[in-house]
C-alpha cells in the first residue's frame, strides 16, 4: 500500500523541488563548476517529479528520498537526496488506523 498520496500535486513537487534546489546549492558550491542557476528544470530530466526507484527513509529529522545516479538526471549530479521535514509532508502521509 503506497504511504504517500498526491505525489503529483503543486504542493507536493514543490517540496520534491526545494529539497532537489538544495541538493544542487550544495552540489555546486562543492565545486569548481558553473554555479546553479536556481531553476531545477535546469538539471531535472522529468515532470512532474516521480518518487524515487527506491523507498523513503524515515529519519528523525524528516523523510530522505533518495535518487540514483541518473535516475532523475544527469548522472554527473549524482545520487540526489531529498530531505523534507515531518511538517511539511505530514498531509502528503498515510496514517494507518
Amino acid at each position: 500500500k503506497d504511504i504517500f498520496v498526491n505525489v503529483n500535486s503543486q504542493a507536493f513537487q514543490e517540496l520534491l523541488e526545494e529539497g532537489i534546489s538544495e541538493y544542487l546549492v550544495y552540489f555546486f558550491s562543492d565545486r569548481n563548476n558553473s554555479p546553479y542557476t536556481g531553476n531545477v528544470y535546469d538539471y531535472i530530466q522529468v515532470s512532474p517529479i516521480p518518487l524515487p526507484e527506491h523507498d523513503a527513509i524515515f529519519t528523525e529529522n524528516g523523510v530522505v528520498f533518495m535518487y540514483s545516479q541518473g535516475e532523475i538526471s544527469a548522472n554527473y549530479l549524482g545520487r540526489i537526496p531529498v530531505i523534507i521535514s515531518y511538517d511539511k509532508i505530514k498531509p502528503f502521509l498515510v496514517i494507518p488506523e
